[in-house]
């Protein structure tokens, strides 16, 4: 019996816990995937949203180093290093981070009301005002205190997108926008 001939293919991107899953010509798909690094913004077009590109959050593509300087105050001739930001796609249009001490661009913001790190700090400091962030880590979306000792959420630090990141330090990149 000879196998069965179909014009149909199928192909599975995968890029950490993110799959993208194409039918149909392997060529669109494969063109989909390259647009990643060669024409971030068409590829985010076309895919929509997603948190990890075909290829990584990180580097981003050299593409976007103007837009991105641009979106961010920085001169032209500023250094670029591709692995010092983060991009993702949302609602068609490309978002990076810049990637620095303590800015938490590759994670979503944890809306968890219970933090074991804040739950340690307390233990240790009962009546603590404030729980700094070596102790409640980087990602709480809280400001968090203590009381008898038990940690407390209290206001809210940073407002979040759609996606869940913080939008303090994720920046909308736009041909027309931000263009050079």
């Amino acid at each position: 019996m000879r196998g069965c001939q179909t014009r149909r293919s199928f192909l599975l991107v995968s890029s950490g816990s993110v799959a993208l899953i194409l039918f149909g010509n392997l060529s669109v798909a494969s063109d989909v995937v390259a647009n990643a690094t060669s024409d971030p913004f068409a590829y985010c077009s076309a895919i929509g949203s997603i948190d990890r590109p075909a290829g990584g959050g990180s580097p981003v593509p050299l593409a976007l180093k103007s837009y991105l300087l641009r979106a961010l105050g920085l001169s032209a001739g500023a250094e670029f290093r591709p692995e010092g930001y983060y991009w993702r796609c949302m609602k068609g249009t490309v978002f990076v981070c810049a990637i620095g001490a303590n800015i938490p661009c590759s994670a979503k913001a944890d809306l968890a009301k219970r933090n074991v790190g804040a739950d340690k700090y307390c233990q240790d400091y009962p009546e603590a005002a404030f729980v700094p962030a070596y102790a409640t880590g980087h990602v709480t979306l809280f400001a968090w205190s203590c009381s008898f000792g038990h940690a407390v959420p209290g206001k809210r630090i940073a407002k979040l997108d759609p996606r869940g990141y913080r939008i303090d330090i994720w920046y909308k990149v736009a041909p027309g926008v931000n263009s050079p």
